[in-house]
């Protein structure tokens, strides 16, 4: 802040705009969670849909999109899926599991090499530069926990009562460190959580 005192100062601009400027750089209040803004599923109306960064909703788009990508080796021959490994351990594990969007391109190239050169897809090259989503929640998940991150278990020393009065330990599955990251709203305490009960090294 004194940095920014002296650049105003510098400026030689009025104290009540100075003012304004130094309560619009550091005295804003943050964003609220806009969770509550999730519409109503259509299959379920009495229930919100799933988030865009649930790994589940990450999963069904990344499939729904893998599962329209045909191939054929002849031109008389109808299109057909893609063998099951090729989707799973290459286009979605690999290309689709990142941080960062990708684009179609990329999954041609991966697709029609080596042995499978010859393969046509029924996606033309025109289409090489179109967009294709990723899992960017999922990519950070798998980053923090490893490669079998979606059956992870973090066990805490905290304890709980049952119903019936028995104390068990806490336990946290991935669903819920992700209802976690998507519920909390103030950074520091979240940080908190994560050191303390997660054992996390921020």
């Amino acid at each position: 802040m004194n940095e920014v005192n002296r650049i105003l100062d510098f400026q030689g601009l009025g104290d009540s705009f100075k003012e304004n400027i130094i309560k619009a750089i550091f005295y804003q209040r943050p964003l609220r969670s806009q969770k509550g803004l999730v519409g109503k599923c259509t299959m379920e109306t009495n229930k919100p849909r799933c988030p865009i960064s649930h790994p589940h909703f990450e999963a069904y788009r990344a499939w729904s999109f893998i599962n329209n990508i045909k191939y054929r080796t002849d031109q008389t021959e109808a299109f057909q899926p893609l063998p099951l490994s090729l989707r799973k351990e290459i286009i979605y594990e690999k290309l689709l599991i990142k941080a960062n969007k990708t684009s179609f391109d990329i999954i041609r190239k991966f697709i029609v090499k080596g042995e499978r050169k010859h393969w046509e897809l029924n996606y033309s090259e025109r289409m090489d530069k179109m967009t294709v989503s990723t899992c960017p929640v999922s990519a950070h998940l798998k980053a923090a926990f490893g490669d079998k991150w979606e059956d992870i278990t973090i066990e805490t020393e905290n304890t709980r009562k049952d119903k019936k009065g028995e104390t068990h330990k806490i336990s946290y599955n991935i669903e819920d460190v992700w209802h976690i990251a998507f519920s909390f709203e103030d950074e520091e305490y979240y940080e908190e959580f994560l050191i303390k009960q997660l054992k996390f090294r921020i």
